[in-house]
């Protein structure tokens, strides 16, 4: 037997815990016994028990350093004192364990305490915890015994002195405290199931099954100890007994609940093949049969039809007819889903089935987690409208997750319904919170502020947009170029447009996108030979026309920009050759006095 360190750790947490400020929460039939070790004269025992109290509180507080002293103190006044005893003792046993000390006097005094208080439970059940943590099962095991002779009546420190003996082996002790607990809590599936094992470690079949058929008598009407003791015998090869039980219990109750599942393990058991197929397939499409049970039976199944050259097709169909027949079984879908799962890994193919099964499990079940796998999914395959379909169901179930009206409005935007997109973020931000991401509330607003300049909006609603961005995220280089640009086109606020451009180069100082920007808005506050500075480096006058042609990142607005610049700057041969590469660019945003500059060779407002 295996024991959890981490529930032992806990465990002794709880006993500290109970720990009371001069001495452990023993019953009051458990305080009048106690071994009385304090000082011999009143002062010094008025004395150590105001210095217990303070230690209480200061470990209340969580001052070890001052709780640690103040026991040390208490121990000086009284080296005896079990309740003083312990509580060092527990502290240095949890600084061995941080390995903060290599001593064991921890637990010396853990032992001492015991000693002292012999009748004190809760110094015993730490003491069975360390031992248990150390591996040391013969000394757990007797202060267990020690812990059950003064707790005879407690069935958890019966079931662990039934946990120490069998660890060790000793099963017919395990089994003599089994037949205590049976006579406090009466006969129960638990108890006669461990006596049971313990019988059968022993090699002793006929005891072992005997408990087993007494708890079947003990409870005539339930068929469930009956298929127990079938499969019980099912285990030990004894198949004709095990189907013998089964009949038994059918022809009490031929709808018992596990009687077909215990008569199909019977029939693969024994090579039934025809009457196991059969079977199976009754209990996978009855509408009766409960969803875990045709859940386990499905997976039995898919591992019986394994290894076959047509396992594929053979599952799946199963999958169609179970679909046709019960649409809405979780459990169903939840094995459907991750058998495509284990074939997709298999094939190295994304089967596409996958994500119709999984978008009909948060139909049915929402879950979050599951959710944002699928919009990730879609957002990476581009499969926009799969996305706005999953981001819809999304806003709907979990109104509050912004991640969900944030896809919703990149899916709408990227399939050109733009009005539909600003919907989806402006619904977003109403359903902002304190502990909402700021970074997904910033692109919420950011965005919002680009749509509302593209769809024409006024500019207020516009630059209240990016203003509320960029209060959730100051240094966003992209709406900070953007609020910067519109203002220049709106030729106001030029300084702040400046200063915000400025800080978007800090942010990407290559950024072809905001190098033109900060470049515009130095045009337009006729700082020109600055503004040639920047543009140059957008579009450098030594670069080829194709090469600029070809540059996605130079538009044909960027480049009649780089021409009225150089325009302004007295180079008009310059200036004639951006703006008819502008031209042959295209694109949104031209002026419509481009093909006037061009014929009349200078700058046009």
């Amino acid at each position: 037997m295996r024991f959890n360190t981490n529930i032992v750790i806990a465990l002794v947490m709880a006993c500290a815990i109970a720990c009371g400020v001069v001495g452990c929460a023993a019953s009051k039939s458990q305080q009048h016994a106690k071994v009385q070790s304090y000082p011999a004269d009143l002062s010094t025992t008025m004395r150590f028990n105001n210095v217990m109290m303070e230690a209480s509180v200061q470990r209340i507080l969580g001052n070890t350093s001052a709780y640690y002293d103040l026991l040390d103190y208490a121990l000086s006044l009284s080296p005896d004192a079990p309740e003083a005893l312990y509580q060092m003792g527990f502290m240095r046993t949890l600084l061995e364990q941080r390995g903060m000390t290599t001593d064991t006097v921890g637990l010396d005094m853990l032992k001492s305490a015991a000693q002292l208080d012999p009748r004190n439970t809760t110094y015993l059940q730490t003491l069975v915890n360390l031992y248990i943590q150390q591996d040391s099962m013969e000394l757990a095991l007797a202060a267990q015994e020690q812990l059950a002779a003064q707790q005879p009546r407690s069935t958890s420190v019966l079931s662990t002195l039934v946990d120490l003996y069998e660890y060790a082996d000793r099963h017919q002790e395990a089994i003599e405290v089994l037949d205590r607990m049976e006579v406090i809590s009466g006969k129960s599936l638990s108890v006669s199931y461990r006596k049971f094992r313990n019988y059968s470690a022993m090699d002793k079949k006929t005891e072992a099954y005997a408990e087993i058929e007494s708890l079947c008598k003990e409870f005539p009407y339930d068929p469930s100890y009956r298929l127990i003791l079938g499969d019980l015998l099912m285990q030990d090869e004894r198949y004709d007994d095990a189907y013998q039980e089964y009949l038994q219990v059918q022809r009490a109750d031929s709808t018992a609940q596990g009687l077909q599942v215990s008569l199909l393990n019977y029939y693969k058991a024994t090579g039934a093949d025809s009457l196991y197929q059969s079977l199976r397939d009754d209990i996978i499409f009855s509408t009766k049969t409960e969803s875990s049970i045709r859940s386990s039976v499905m997976m039995q199944y898919i591992d019986d039809v394994r290894g076959l050259a047509e396992s594929d097709s053979l599952v799946t169909s199963m999958f169609d007819r179970l679909e046709a027949r019960l649409p809405n079984d979780i459990d169903l879908l939840r094995i459907e889903s991750s058998y495509f799962v284990t074939q997709s890994r298999k094939n190295q193919t994304m089967n596409p089935r996958l994500f119709v099964v999984l978008e009909r499990i948060i139909d049915i079940e929402p879950d979050k987690e599951l959710l944002f796998a699928l919009i990730q999914h879609y957002g990476e395959q581009q499969q926009y409208d799969r996305l706005e379909d999953i981001c819809r169901k999304g806003v709907i179930h979990f109104p509050d997750e912004l991640v969900c009206h944030f896809y919703l409005g990149i899916a709408c935007y990227q399939q050109e319904h733009k009005a539909d997109a600003l919907k989806a973020f402006q619904d977003g931000v109403t359903h902002r919170n304190a502990d909402s991401n700021p970074n997904i509330v910033a692109e919420l607003f950011g965005v919002m502020g680009d749509l509302l300049h593209d769809l024409g909006y006024p500019n207020s609603q516009t630059y209240a947009a990016y203003d509320s961005s960029l209060v959730y995220k100051p240094d966003n280089a992209s709406y900070l170029n953007n609020y910067a640009y519109y203002l220049s086109l709106d030729n106001t606020k030029l300084d702040q447009a400046e200063e915000m451009s400025y800080r978007s180069l800090r942010l990407e100082p290559n950024n072809k996108t905001y190098l033109d920007t900060y470049a515009w808005i130095l045009f337009t506050k006729e700082r020109y030979v600055e503004a040639q500075a920047y543009i140059d480096r957008v579009c450098p006058p030594s670069e080829s026309d194709s090469a600029l042609c070809s540059d996605p990142r130079v538009s044909g607005v960027v480049l009649e920009h780089a021409g009225d610049i150089a325009a302004l700057n007295d180079n008009i041969e310059q200036a004639l050759r951006f703006w008819q590469l502008a031209q042959s660019v295209g694109g949104d945003g031209l002026t419509a006095a481009l093909p006037r500059k061009i014929r009349l060779k200078k700058y046009i407002k």
